[in-house]
């Protein structure tokens, strides 16, 4: 499995990942395309020899980065991929100089709760109602050693 930029030759991968992991709440095609075209962001994706089975998207702006989006395809799941690729965004954070990164996550969302607390988020708060019907923890991890 790599790790690389996607391209917008990957849209359309992304968009079925992004329709098969978040079916109530996936983001449209302009919304993927949106941030391809935004400076802010950067898309990820992590792919095997024959297909895509995962993305990201990250967003840095100053000195806080934001967790946008991360998604492994169902079939791909429990093998480590989305922790490569969490790790890989904590990367790219850490290149641009990013103090902090922030994410939400839908309160259901067991493994993946574990999985950020396990890297070091910490939990901020909660946001009612943030995926229509769910509602999503805010976490936020520092980057530096200063408090």
């Amino acid at each position: 499995m790599i790790i690389c930029d996607a391209t917008k030759d990957d849209l359309g991968n992304i968009i079925a990942i992004e329709n098969i992991c978040f079916p109530t709440t996936a983001w449209t095609k302009q919304m993927l395309v949106d941030a391809f075209n935004d400076s802010t962001c950067q898309i990820s994706i992590i792919k095997n020899d024959t297909q895509v089975v995962g993305y990201s998207v990250l967003r840095i702006v100053g000195k806080e980065a934001e967790i946008d989006n991360i998604a492994i395809a169902p079939n791909f799941r429990r093998q480590g991929l989305g922790k490569k690729l969490l790790n890989h965004l904590l990367s790219l954070s850490k290149e641009q100089n990013a103090e902090k990164v922030f994410l939400e996550v839908d309160t259901n969302s067991v493994e993946a709760i574990s999985l950020y607390e396990k890297i070091g988020f910490k939990r901020l708060g909660l946001r009612k109602n943030y995926y229509r019907e769910n509602d999503a923890y805010t976490y936020a991890l520092r980057m530096t050693n200063e408090e």
